[in-house]
């Protein structure tokens, strides 16, 4: 978990020592992982959207996701909007709600660029195709349930088998929440609080008003604008605003804050609106009600600015290339951000480099930058891989960097130990890219080799053919889509797939009931050597079933014995010999039938023999998975692991026993 210290908290003048204290224990609480009472200490904080977001996650951590929810669409503050969208994110697919999730993590992306919640983004959409393709599975299963009816055990295995796999993806979802703590130490409570009294005594107004106004008066493209309405009054009603002259609201964040001079208290409200412009526009008069009068704010001019590009001979140029202006979607160029100082400017400067944001392109960099000089400057350069996710033309804005602030996200090998009190900002050219889509509605592209692979060709009745499919190359590996094998006389059970940067890898487990054969799978993409389509395909692999042998019958419905029956009746003699021994046998029977009833730990017994004889986790998973005991799922699922994904979990068969021991009441 993610842990991120707030060191300051705004109080106000009527904050008791109470706060502190349950700031203190609600703290404390949420580290000892006693949520419920997090949950209660951190509603006592209710002016502050660092506990409202703390609160919210300590819903979270008792599985009350629709409660968390709800606490999470009340944080307004606007650097918390990251989290409170992340975490979210987190809920709605705890919650199953798949597509709110993915909707929650796309606009936290917007915010900031976060390896956790790109990679949970990727794992709901291809969760969300699963369940499409599912769907439409269902329905044309429904029309064939007649004919397609598979033994009751076999569905219950396969149901089972679907359960682990839900489980695996569940744990697979990064289900970090982003957290802030509020620390206070019991020394430094007084002085705070005094500190933060006298704040707000010296910013308290000397009379009402009602102003708007706005980070910045002009902006370059991709900038945001930050309008602020604000008012002094008891109670101040803000009007709802949905766009600004047609710029949607981003987002929106609301303060208080009250101060008291001469024992006379007195609120200021304030109420935020982030839009990001792609032209000039005005900000009208809005009308805030205070106090139950009506006060009127001033319209706003707000103008594009267009950024100049540096030019030669200036002390900063930046500078963006592709290696060429067209390719195919599934392929990808190389892009260089060149970035040049003059020789003679101090090295002491921080720079951060800013990429714009460009719906359907993905700028991946190169971790590390490289460094030259020419005859008047220092060069950095940064290299960057340059994908798309659909086909068209493409305009990537300039790319921005920032000179003398102080940023995380800093420019390459940069010295950065200065700080100055001005940014000063240094604009790139455009550039314009073409995606061609590729041929015949292809979505791969690159150059592959596919290959199939089995543990045996020959097994027993029952037994699991385990069955390897790679495919690998260069290319956009990750967008193959799973796939799909149908045999008619066997039951298929798919894995999901794996991928490296050059290989893909997906495996299955067949059972079948007589011999079959495993047939060709086809792969289509688009070679990029040839710039044509190609297909590549395994070929078909004989498995043979060694079947049990039937139980032989007796007499048919007709009376008649089979052929081969001795058709002599029995002598007199004999009959009486066989009704001897028919008495004997069936006494035998009745004592063998009364001595079981009453051995029955015996028979747990000899199966926890068995399973300390086991050989391999195949043997002791064909012995443990009839049993239908929840105790075993967790080693269920680590065997199916090891025989069918190659894992290492390690089985401790005493563990196993145990469990048997406890269901059976077994000593």
């Amino acid at each position: 978990m993610k842990l991120i210290f707030l060191l300051f908290i705004s109080i106000n003048a009527q904050a008791g020592l109470f706060d502190f204290f349950n700031i203190h224990q609600a703290n404390k609480a949420y580290q000892d992982k006693d949520y419920k009472k997090a949950a209660t200490q951190f509603s006592k904080i209710d002016h502050n959207d660092a506990a409202r977001l703390n609160q919210a996650n300590s819903l979270y951590k008792q599985g009350l996701y629709k409660q968390a929810l709800i606490k999470y669409r009340g944080i307004k503050q606007e650097d918390l909007a990251f989290d409170r969208l992340y975490n979210s994110g987190n809920a709605y697919a705890k919650s199953g709600k798949i597509n709110e999730s993915i909707n929650s993590y796309e606009a936290a992306l917007k915010l900031k660029k976060d390896d956790d919640a790109l990679f949970n983004l990727e794992l709901l959409k291809k969760q969300k195709r699963r369940r499409v393709n599912k769907k439409d599975k269902n329905i044309k299963n429904k029309k064939k349930k007649k004919n397609n009816k598979k033994p009751k055990n076999k569905q219950l295995q396969r149901k089972k088998l679907n359960n682990i796999k839900q489980q695996r993806w569940e744990k697979s979802l990064n289900k970090k929440l982003r957290t802030l703590l509020i620390p206070l130490n019991n020394n430094k409570m007084i002085m705070y609080k005094i500190l933060g009294n006298l704040c707000l005594l010296i910013s308290a107004p000397i009379f009402a008003l009602t102003t708007a106004s706005v980070n910045q008066t002009w902006f370059y493209p991709g900038d945001q604008v930050v309008l602020t309405l604000s008012s002094d009054g008891n109670k101040v009603s803000f009007p709802s605003i949905g766009n600004i002259d047609g710029n949607n609201i981003l987002y929106t964040s609301n303060s208080q804050k009250i101060s008291i001079v001469n024992n006379k208290q007195s609120r200021h409200s304030s109420q935020s609106y982030v839009i990001q412009p792609s032209k000039s526009f005005s900000i009208p008069a809005y009308t805030l009600i205070v106090d139950g009068g009506k006060q009127t704010t001033q319209p706003i001019e707000i103008n594009l600015k267009n950024p100049e590009q540096a030019k030669p001979g200036d002390d900063y140029i930046l500078q963006i290339e592709a290696d060429k202006p067209t390719f195919f979607l599934g392929d990808e160029i190389n892009l260089k951000v060149i970035f040049k100082v003059k020789k003679s400017i101090s090295s002491s400067n921080q720079v951060s480099i800013t990429m714009p944001e460009v719906k359907d392109l993905l700028f991946i960099k190169n971790n590390k930058s490289i460094q030259s000089t020419d005859e008047n400057y220092n060069i950095h350069t940064l290299n960057y891989r340059l994908r798309a996710d659909n086909f068209g033309t493409f305009n990537i804005p300039s790319v921005v960097a920032s000179i003398g602030n102080q940023n995380t996200n800093t420019f390459g090998n940069f010295p950065a130990r200065g700080k100055t009190s001005q940014i000063k900002k240094i604009h790139s050219n455009t550039l314009t890219i073409t995606v061609n889509p590729l041929p015949d509605a292809l979505r791969i592209f690159g150059d592959f080799k596919i290959k199939a692979s089995i543990d045996k060709t020959q097994v027993k009745q029952g037994d699991a053919v385990n069955l390897t499919l790679i495919i690998s190359g260069n290319g956009n590996l990750g967008d193959i889509e799973k796939f799909k094998l149908d045999i008619d006389s066997a039951t298929v059970y798919s894995d999901d797939a794996t991928f490296t940067y050059n290989q893909w890898q997906q495996k299955f487990a067949i059972v079948g009931g007589k011999s079959f054969a495993i047939p060709s799978l086809k792969f289509d993409y688009f070679d990029k050597i040839t710039q044509s389509k190609k297909s590549i395909a395994t070929k078909p692999i004989d498995i043979q079933i060694e079947v049990k042998e039937p139980i032989q019958s007796l007499p048919n419905k007709t009376g008649k014995l089979l052929p081969g029956t001795d058709t002599n009746p029995p002598t007199s003699n004999l009959k009486y010999y066989y009704l001897l021994l028919g008495i004997i046998i069936g006494i035998i029977v009745s004592a063998l039938v009364i001595t079981l009833k009453n051995i029955k730990p015996k028979t747990d017994k000899s199966l926890i023999n068995q399973i300390k004889l086991a050989r391999g986790d195949k043997a002791l998973f064909d012995l443990l998975l009839p049993l239908n005991m929840a105790g075993l799922d967790a080693v269920l699922e680590q065997l199916e692991a090891n025989i069918y994904k190659n894992a290492q979990h390690k089985i401790r068969k005493k563990d196993i026993i145990n469990a048997i021991k406890f269901e059976h009441k077994i000593n």
